[in-house]
């Protein structure tokens, strides 16, 4: 990874322009998730909007307070596109199922995809940048 990062737990975050590259390695506490969406705004106050790439090859589980965060934390509520990569197929399935149901009731789309490859979910990314400025 190049460009500025930051470090917190179990994440490791570059950022490349409006990339946010996330490095998740292990289990994820309340904490560290309240941190990385914190980070996530800071970010895009200063730099504008911008799109993330997360890196879940070395992830472990969210806690119970990690997903409640995530699911409360306003960083998650503003559609940015964001596209993980490398987690098992288990892992893929139960997260789109999990977030299509938050689609539902939030009556928005999240635009997260879950990609077995960092080249596939880079291409994404670079199709959803691209609808974004158009």
């Amino acid at each position: 990874m190049s460009g500025t990062s930051y470090q917190h737990g179990c994440f490791t975050v570059c950022r490349e322009g409006s990339l946010l590259n996330i490095l998740f390695v292990g289990d994820s506490s309340g904490e560290d998730m309240q941190w990385l969406l914190d980070l996530v705004l800071t970010l895009e106050s200063e730099v504008g909007p911008v799109v993330n790439l997360i890196d879940a090859r070395q992830a472990g589980t969210l806690s119970s307070e990690a997903r409640r965060v995530a699911s409360t934390h306003p960083a998650t509520k503003q559609g940015r596109a964001t596209a993980i990569f490398g987690a098992s197929l288990a892992v893929r399935t139960l997260s789109t199922l999990v977030a299509r149901a938050t689609d539902l009731v939030r009556g928005q789309p999240q635009n997260l995809a879950l990609f077995r490859t960092e080249a596939e979910a880079r291409s994404w990314l670079a199709g959803m940048q691209g609808r974004a400025r158009k």
